[in-house]
């Protein structure tokens, strides 16, 4: 395949490496996902991959910035959508509902801090944080509009929502192994279920962050 020399054309190429990275993700787990794979997919050579994204772990953290775009799109949205002084209650159905249907959104957000950002240039991650931080205090300022929260109130719950998010992940999908232990009785209060658990902890989130206590 020729190297593509327009804009338009190496954008379009950028868009077939990300399709076939997502194709592939979808089908097997990331550890299983190569550059060659990617490129195969892609209908390139596998060196044009590199043109595009130096490393794998660029690769993906590209498709999770694609993924976070649709969340805070998405979560902007459903918090919009509420009725003027929506209770705490509503809130928190809202964002879990936004974050429930993304599988593939929670897959990489597990992989961001201990995979994707560790074979990254400081050019990419400042480039990454800064889209990130952009993101979040769009969606602050929807939140505190929403519920009377301050703004750095509401930017800082939800990195704590990020942080919950990818723990309650881990927690709720366990080796075969670690869930058959799980599922003796007297280990009940071990087991996590996703979206309730994740329902319990941003409520009492948001309920902390409307209060008037003074720390």
């Amino acid at each position: 395949m020729r190297r593509a020399r327009t804009e338009q054309a190496k954008e379009q190429r950028r868009d077939a490496i990300l399709g076939a990275a997502v194709t592939l993700l979808d089908r097997d787990r990331y550890d299983a996902v190569t550059m060659a794979a990617v490129a195969r997919e892609a209908g390139i050579a596998k060196g044009t991959t590199y043109l595009y994204f130096r490393t794998k772990e660029q690769l993906f953290l590209a498709l999770l910035e694609e993924e976070y775009s649709g969340w805070f799109g998405a979560a902007r949205v459903a918090l919009r959508a509420l009725p003027e002084g929506a209770s705490l209650a509503r809130v928190t159905d809202a964002l879990v509902a936004t974050v429930g249907d993304r599988p593939r959104f929670l897959a990489l957000m597990q992989l961001l801090h201990v995979v994707l950002e560790q074979n990254i240039s400081v050019e990419t991650a400042l480039a990454f944080k800064t889209r990130l931080r952009d993101e979040v205090t769009g969606l602050a300022l929807v939140l505190s509009e929403v519920t009377g929260m301050e703004m750095m109130r509401a930017g800082k719950l939800l990195m704590h929502l990020h942080a919950v998010v990818i723990g309650l992940r881990q927690l709720a999908r366990p080796s075969p192994s670690v869930a058959e232990a799980l599922s003796r009785d007297d280990l009940a209060v071990m087991r996590v279920e996703f979206d309730v658990e994740l329902k319990v902890v941003l409520h009492d989130l948001l309920r902390a962050a409307t209060s008037a206590v003074t720390p």
